[in-house]
């Protein structure tokens, strides 16, 4: 900035410092005095204003005194002037009196007349019934001949506030006994607020301290007014002045605000005096700046400019034999002789730098680093030309100050890059190495090492930093692949186990020393993917889960994670969260995603996924221990049907460890011979004889006794033991088949319950063969029951099986028929022998028309596709009766015998 610019200024800033001080000043003292004037002269506007109604409500108690004190009203209390209403209180008393109201009470309180009177509809009204409960503790009302009291103020009614007044009922001579009690009323309404308006020529409204329909800041305004003071008064805008009046009501209480809106004139004067003030201190200053400017330009300024403009023409002509002229002795003609000094010594210094400037262009250029050079007392950097093409700028494409490198380091570097610099400058590192990403004209960032060493003056201070800088990209990019690769699945790209682990423990302990905060782990396994991978082939299990991470990135916030802990299993975490609901959310949305199928190399496949959610909080000493609950929960939600989401509880922790025991005891079962079957016999209908048995699975528990296939069975499904136990429930059941046979029951079938998870293995067919090969059971006497359930799963699977046992004339039925979703289409393809209806439809086949008109239809549509029926459940004979009555064919239950041992079933 040049001095004519700065001189400028600085004047420039004094004057406006001055006239800011004067205008301040100004406005304190003026404006204050303005402004105290202003809220006088509107405090005596409301006080006026509370006059006027306090000079109606004498006037309405004069008249309530002259009505009260007539012997003609006297002789209407005692009941001895009955033409009194007629005579007196026509509507034209009430519009001569401004009257709204005339109630005379007996001595009891209670009224013998009233009237209440619209002044603006010239029409009675109904009397408000509110007003006696406000007055009835006044001694007024009890006629107490020692009391010649008297009552004015204002009722704050529901319509509006009402002023009032009560006197005694007495003759002329203001004597007694009284006969009750006057009251005379006007309401305070819009006529009346007008009247006030009109009289005392101002904008007056009432508000009621009750009601704040027209006034929502009421309890603001009745806290403003001073302790002891009726009056508040506070500008409203520039434009107006707003005045509060406060009027009690007959017990004390705030009764009513009177707001007066008063123009601010006295305030809009004084401001017109301080802006003439204002304009003119500013002449004054401008008038006095301009004289000083004027005086410092010839005497200063211009002797300055060609001093600098001779010496600016000696630098462009590079002649340095070049003087400048100087006149006078002043101090500006010394400093002219001081710069022919200098010009002097740095001729002979030009030569001594050429030479040295020859020799350091050679070093620079040999180079393959770029080179730097950064001189601390000027603030400015040589940039090599090879440290310039390595970013992709030409020579002159860059400027020589620092910038030209600070402004280009990622931002994320910067800081680490300059604590580098300046550890290094205080001397507390030996060199300067410091790696940071930079840049490039192409529009990407360079990861640069920088070295360099600090060159002190001649005092200790730093006096230049110089350098070399090299680019490391190459080596970072593969650096960072190793570590990306490190900590991501392969498959997915997603997050690995290691990396998840690292970041659940980070939110750990955030949740540790921030007992507030919350975070959720959902822990997922997918339903059947063993099916699909196994069906499908890897390549597009593989396709399927890259499908999935996408669908499941889509359903995350950006700084959630998650991670493929391998196989199908995945795991998310949430930080951050309000609520668990929003957890549960995105489990929901989860499992709206993954039930959209996939495309996947011609196939369409559909996934679910079984979703357990633990909530991470502080009391949780390592981030395994929250995954471990989370794999819980997973489980639960495995167990209870999968498709879902489940919740850990402190619970649900102690039950998987009871599963896991009981997993490890059913492993040992059959070695120990804790196993055994019961058995239900099925009869004929029609002929009521015993035709088979269904053999049922018991666990004699060594610790918890004896217990039923639904203790344990979904364990055993989920783990796969239920496939050697099945296998001992056929081999076992054959067994006794045989038995049975030999013993003189040749015809006995014997139906075996078959899990899913054993149907599903391909080997089932081998396995029926061989097992009746080995007992030698027949295998026309042999019944497979499955569930629909497990029919449907894999349809093509389901008939191949279900044709090979048949081949081999083994019977198979569809169990629990009719609780399922099978499709009719399906099951005349299905290669079954018979039907058994669910006992959830023969418990309430008598009571209910819908169960009773659904086994009818069930029975029937059997007997179509010459099917057999079986109804399981019975216990009842009214349901035998109904069962006989459908033509059923076999049926089994409680009514002819639970299930039994071998020796109580061999006697039955």
């Amino acid at each position: 900035m040049s001095i004519r610019r700065k001189t400028l200024l600085t004047i420039s800033i004094t004057v406006l410092v001055l006239l800011a001080a004067l205008i301040a000043t100004s406005r304190l003292l003026l404006l204050g005095s303005f402004e105290r004037l202003e809220e006088l002269s509107t405090r005596q506007d409301v006080e006026r204003v509370l006059d006027a109604i306090s000079f109606d409500l004498a006037n309405l108690d004069g008249t309530t005194s002259d009505w009260a004190g007539w012997d003609d009203s006297y002789a209407f209390a005692g009941g001895t002037y009955s033409e009194y209403v007629e005579d007196n209180l026509m509507n034209a008393t009430f519009d001569t009196l401004r009257l709204n109201l005339a109630l005379y009470l007996d001595c009891a309180g209670d009224p013998f007349f009233g009237k209440a009177y619209d002044l603006s509809a010239h029409q009675e009204i109904p009397v408000p019934q509110e007003l006696l409960p406000l007055l009835s503790d006044h001694p007024i009302l009890t006629c107490d001949p020692d009391t010649k009291s008297s009552l004015a103020g204002i009722a704050p009614l529901d319509t509006a506030p009402m002023i009032i007044a009560a006197r005694p009922i007495l003759t002329n001579e203001d004597s007694g006994p009284a006969r009750g009690t006057l009251i005379f009323g006007r309401f305070l309404d819009l006529a009346e607020v007008e009247r006030l308006s009109l009289m005392t020529h101002l904008s007056v409204s009432l508000i009621p301290s009750e009601n704040p329909r027209t006034e929502p800041d009421i309890e603001e305004i009745l806290n403003s007014f001073p302790e002891g003071e009726p009056i508040y008064v506070q500008p409203l805008d520039g434009q107006t002045m707003v005045g509060y009046g406060l009027m009690e009501d007959l017990s004390g209480k705030p009764a009513l605000i009177v707001r007066v809106d008063i123009p601010r004139r006295i305030s809009q004067q004084g401001q017109f005096m301080l802006s003439y003030f204002i304009f003119s201190l500013l002449v004054v200053c401008l008038v006095f700046g301009g004289l000083a400017m004027f005086q410092l330009e010839n005497m200063v300024l211009l002797r300055l400019m060609r001093l600098n403009h001779d010496v600016h023409a000696i630098g462009m002509s590079r002649d340095n034999t070049a003087r400048l002229q100087v006149k006078g002795d002043d101090e500006i003609a010394k400093l002219g002789f001081e710069i022919n000094h200098m010009l002097e010594s740095l001729k002979s210094e030009e030569e001594k730098l050429r030479v040295s400037e020859e020799r350091y262009t050679l070093a620079v250029g040999g180079a393959n680093d770029g080179i730097w050079d950064w001189d601390l007392d000027t603030d400015t950097v040589y940039f090599s030309p090879r440290w310039k093409s390595m970013l992709g700028f030409m020579d002159g494409e860059i400027g020589d100050q620092p910038e030209e490198l600070f402004g280009r380091v990622h931002p994320e570097d910067l800081t680490k890059l300059k604590e580098d610099v300046n550890l290094h400058l205080e001397g507390l590192t030996p060199h300067l190495q410091s790696e940071f990403r930079v840049f490039h004209k192409d529009g990407a960032y360079r990861w640069m090492l920088y070295r360099g060493l600090a060159v002190n003056n001649n005092g200790s201070r730093p006096a230049r930093l110089a350098g070399s800088q090299t680019d490391i990209t190459d080596r970072k990019r593969a650096e960072q692949l190793l570590e990306h690769k490190a900590l991501h699945d392969e498959l997915t790209d997603l997050p690995n186990r290691a990396l998840f682990m690292d970041r659940l423990g980070h939110v750990l302990e955030h949740a540790r020393r921030h007992p507030e905060y919350q975070a959720v782990v959902l822990f997922m396994d997918l339903d059947r993917f063993k099916l699909i991978n196994d069906s499908l082939g890897h390549a597009t299990g593989d396709m399927l889960l890259i499908g999935i991470a996408r669908r499941l990135l889509g359903c995350l916030r950006p700084n959630d994670t998650i991670s493929r802990f391998g196989g199908d299993e995945f795991a998310i975490l949430l930080e951050d969260i309000k609520q668990i609901s929003e957890a549960t959310r995105i489990a929901e949305r989860i499992q709206r995603e993954l039930t959209k199928s996939f495309e996947l190399n011609g196939h369409r496949v559909i996934t679910t996924a079984s979703i357990g959610i633990a909530l991470v909080s502080s009391s949780y000493q390592r981030a395994e221990d929250v995954l471990r609950d989370a794999d819980n929960a997973m489980y639960r939600a495995k167990t209870r049907g999968k498709a879902r989401y489940e919740i850990f509880d402190s619970q649900m922790h102690v039950q998987v460890l009871t599963q896991l025991k009981l997993e490890a005891d059913l492993r040992q079962a059959i070695e120990r011979e804790q196993l055994s079957l019961v058995y239900q016999p099925i009869l004929s209908l029609q002929s009521g004889q015993i035709i088979g048995v269904e053999a049922l699975l018991r666990w004699q528990h060594p610790e918890r006794g004896l217990l039923n296939p639904a203790d344990f069975l979904g364990m055993a499904e989920e783990t796969g033991l239920i496939v050697p136990v099945g296998a001992w429930v056929l081999r076992e059941a054959c067994t006794q088949g045989r038995a049975w046979h030999e013993t003189g029951f040749p015809d006995l079938r014997m139906a075996v319950n078959i899990s899913a998870r054993q149907f599903m293995e391909k080997n089932l067919p081998q396995l029926v063969k061989s097992t009746l090969m080995k007992t030698g059971f027949p295998s026309h006497c042999l019944e497979i029951e499955i569930t629909e359930k497990t029919a449907m799963q894999d349809i093509d699977l389901t008939i191949r099986t279900l044709v090979e046992l048949s081949g081999v004339e083994v019977q198979v039925s569809i169990d629990d028929f009719g609780s399922g979703y099978s499709a009719l289409g399906y099951l005349k393809r299905f290669p079954v022998n018979s039907l058994k209806i669910d006992r959830s439809f023969i418990s309430d086949v008598i009571s209910d028309p819908d169960d009773a008109a659904i086994t009818s239809a069930i029975i029937a549509m059997a007997h179509v596709l010459k099917l057999n029926v079986v109804a399981e459940g019975v216990e009842t004979e009214a349901q035998l009766e109904f069962l006989k009555s459908q033509q059923c064919d076999y049926f089994q239950g409680y009514l002819i015998s639970r299930p039994q041992s071998v020796e109580d079933m061999t006697h039955l």
